[in-house]
């Protein structure tokens, strides 16, 4: 059998090619790696956006209506103690889950703004800020521009671009505020 000798500049040419051909697949393996899952997670993703509950179809009428009733309420302590705490605590979100409770027995029980928007998050309820609200939403808010709600209430009505909500826990009470669609507040808007 014949065994050919390379020159030193051969040599060189031949390590350049192994290196490139070892390089090479491994690159090749990341790309086709990096391409599935990209479209694996994109699959997950359009699913989730696909199970959005719709806003036009929601009739929150009902719950509007509640939360109207309620105006005028101070303290708060028949919503924090319906929740089981014996001692005052924030309570917006103990107002909207107690006036959900009285429109439904399926409501959820949560009393704290962060329950809520995970809430809203796991069951596909969650819209972002910039929709268009209907009587009903609740709505969540960001007042410390920390990216993460803080205070709560439950849209009333629209009349052009204000927003009418009621709120439990503002100045402890319970009262209607007007909003400008837009507000910079708005950290954004579930459905029950």
């Amino acid at each position: 059998m014949y065994r050919r000798s390379y020159s030193a500049g051969e040599v060189k040419l031949l390590n350049v090619r192994r290196i490139i051909l070892h390089t090479c697949i491994p690159a090749k393996l990341y790309v086709i790696l990096f391409t599935s899952v990209f479209f694996i997670s994109m699959i997950f993703f359009t699913a989730g956006a696909c199970d959005k509950f719709p806003s036009a179809a929601y009739d929150g009428s009902e719950l509007a209506a509640v939360a109207l009733s309620q105006a005028g309420n101070e303290g708060g302590e028949k919503y924090w103690r319906w929740c089981g705490f014996e001692s005052k605590v924030d309570w917006c979100a103990c107002f909207v889950s107690w006036c959900a409770a009285r429109c439904s027995d399926s409501a959820p029980e949560l009393y704290s703004c962060a329950d809520f928007a995970a809430w809203f998050d796991s069951h596909h309820r969650f819209y972002d800020s910039d929709t268009d609200p209907v009587p009903g939403m609740v709505v969540l808010f960001d007042n410390d521009y920390d990216r993460s709600p803080d205070h709560m209430g439950i849209v009333t009505g629209i009349r052009r671009d204000q927003i009418h909500v009621v709120e439990g826990n503002r100045g402890d009470t319970c009262c209607e505020v007007i909003y400008t669609a837009g507000d910079n507040r708005i950290y954004g808007y579930g459905i029950l």
